[in-house]
């Protein structure tokens, strides 16, 4: 059993930074507060893209 079975739906979307662009999905508002952000800002997770496995970190974008 996952420690955090939070499900939510989001777009991936295009994402400056600098010279760099990354493909990226944020984190609903309402899926922020219920997260441990706090102990770990930096949060790692397991889901799924496109019916595809994935896992890799949440990383903090100025708030948003």
């Amino acid at each position: 059993m996952d420690e955090y079975p939070y499900v939510f739906d989001a777009p991936i979307v295009p994402h400056s930074f600098g010279k760099y662009n990354y493909n990226v999905v944020f984190l609903p508002a309402e899926m922020h507060e219920q997260l441990p952000f706090e102990t770990y800002p930096n949060l790692r997770i397991r889901g799924e893209v496109g019916h595809m496995p994935f896992s890799g970190a949440f990383r903090p974008t100025g708030g948003r």
